[in-house]
C-alpha cells in the first residue's frame, strides 16, 4: 500500500475497522458472555487453533468448546479426530456432536458431553450458566454449527 502512495496513517485507518467474516473466528460479545463464531468449516489445525484461542482467555472465565465433526478428511478421519481429542484440556468443557466422537471419546470424562443434534446442544446451553463464559463453536459446514451461534446470539441478546 505504501508503494501505491498510502501513508502509514491511512493504512492504519483502512485496517482499523476490519473484522473477520461470519463464521471465521468472529468474536461476538454478549452482555454476560462471549461467543467465538468459528463455525464456517473445520479441519484438524483450525480446531486446534480454536482450542488454543479459548485457552488464551482469562483464567477465571468458563471455557466451553462446541465441536461438530470434521468432514471430508478421507480414510484418516478417525485418526484426525483422535488427534484433536488428545489435545483437549481439562479446564475446558467440550460439547461434541457426531458419530466419530461417540466412537473415540471416553464418556466418563466430566468435561466432555456428546450430543446428537444442534437442538439438544442449544437446549443444554440455554440451561447452562454462561455468565463470564467464552463459548467457541466450530464444525464442518455439514454439521450446521452456525445454527448454534445464531441461537446463542438471538436468545441471549
Amino acid at each position: 500500500l505504501i508503494i501505491l502512495g498510502y501513508s502509514m496513517k491511512n493504512i492504519q485507518l483502512l485496517f482499523e475497522d476490519l473484522k473477520p467474516g461470519k463464521g471465521r473466528m468472529n468474536l461476538i460479545e454478549k452482555s454476560e458472555f462471549e461467543i467465538i463464531d468459528d463455525a464456517y468449516n473445520a479441519n484438524p489445525e483450525s480446531v486446534k487453533n480454536l482450542i488454543k484461542t479459548i485457552n488464551s482467555f482469562h483464567v477465571l472465565k468458563r471455557k466451553i468448546v462446541v465441536l461438530g465433526e470434521m468432514a471430508e478428511l478421507g480414510q484418516d478421519s478417525v485418526t484426525f479426530h483422535k488427534d484433536v481429542v488428545e489435545r483437549f484440556d481439562s479446564n475446558v468443557e467440550y460439547i461434541l456432536k457426531g458419530n466419530i466422537y461417540k466412537e473415540i471419546v471416553d464418556p466418563t470424562k466430566k468435561n466432555i458431553k456428546i450430543m446428537d443434534t444442534n437442538d439438544e446442544i442449544c437446549k443444554y446451553l440455554k440451561k447452562a450458566k454462561l455468565s463470564n463464559a467464552v463459548v467457541g463453536v466450530k464444525g464442518s459446514n455439514s454439521t450446521k454449527m452456525f445454527e448454534i451461534v445464531n441461537y446463542l446470539d438471538e436468545v441471549f441478546s
